[in-house]
């Protein structure tokens, strides 16, 4: 049985009514990036400003099904992984190469090794073989990441087209599907459901994205705290922008209980602490481990 992330009853074990406040699950959102369809949003402006209506905005992250998430996102994690990982095997294959040599090539892959590592007689067979191997991959899914992951049409038709793009993701994806789920993925956050309605047991899964923000005009408050049926149902002042923002019907469908609202909250604002963050090199690690170690006297 997966964890219960909904609030299903009142301190007097009644059945809640949704309320518009943080952690607030909506539904009928737009979400471009991802289609024209329907998702829901998680709310995260803070719950004094919508207490108090106190914003001009309100902000949500934007939540999708898992199967889509595993078709876009989920192959792009999937990608830049091991796009990452090729990247330090070849890093660690180049430090068998002489300073000079390094000092060359740099991060230019693919030029460095047709001009200084392929036609070099003094660099073994076994070394050109795997700089070789590594590069292909590299290169291969490299040029996937820059130019077939702007939409899921993009990413479905890379899977299509690469081999290595495709068995990489076969091979690779339910490995992320648990890691997902112990929420080891540091830009996303599962929930088994989002609906009261749906069978815990039985929860499809979703995942809440956390490097897009949401942003909605605050005039839209109460329309979303009464449920939006049709935009027709509108004030003629607000149409527009509920048409820009949602589809229909739109409404609070639930509200996630504590500690679930912290923990999500913390693991979207722990995101950006890693964004431009350059890690140490293993050869540096390596060295001052030993350098560390060796000076200390007991």
């Amino acid at each position: 049985m997966p964890f219960d992330p909904l609030l299903r009853r009142t301190a007097a074990g009644l059945a809640p009514r949704p309320e518009l406040t943080q952690g607030a699950l909506v539904t009928g959102v737009r979400l471009p990036r991802y289609g024209s369809g329907s998702y829901f949003g998680f709310l995260i402006t803070a719950r004094c400003d919508l207490a108090h209506v106190r914003t001009d905005t309100v902000n949500l992250l934007p939540i999708v099904p898992l199967a889509e998430w595993l078709m876009f996102d989920g192959c792009i994690v999937i990608l830049l992984a091991r796009v990452l990982t090729l990247e330090s095997r070849l890093a660690e294959l180049a430090e068998a190469l002489s300073p000079a040599l390094r000092g060359l090539i740099g991060n230019e892959w693919k030029a460095g090794y047709e001009l200084f590592i392929a036609a070099d007689s003094t660099i073994d067979s076994g070394t050109k073989d795997k700089f070789h191997s590594a590069l292909d991959e590299f290169s291969e899914l490299s040029k996937v990441l820059q130019t077939k992951t702007e939409s899921p049409s993009a990413v479905k038709h890379a899977l299509a087209t690469s081999k290595n793009f495709q068995s990489l993701v076969e091979r690779e994806r339910p490995k992320r599907i648990v890691s997902l789920i112990e929420n080891k993925i540091l830009d996303a956050h599962f929930l088994p459901v989002v609906r009261p309605s749906e069978l815990l047991g039985e929860g499809p899964g979703y995942v809440i994205l956390f490097r897009q923000i949401l942003s909605f005009p605050g005039n839209l408050l109460e329309p979303l705290r009464l449920g939006v049926r049709s935009l027709d149902d509108l004030p003629d002042a607000i149409r527009t922008q509920a048409a820009e923002n949602l589809t229909c019907p739109s409404e609070i469908v639930a509200n996630v209980k504590s500690p679930h609202v912290e923990q999500i909250l913390q693991r979207f604002a722990n995101v950006f602490d890693r964004v431009g963050v350059v890690d140490c090199s293993k050869r540096y690690r390596e060295w001052l481990v030993k350098k560390t170690c060796d000076g200390i006297q007991v």
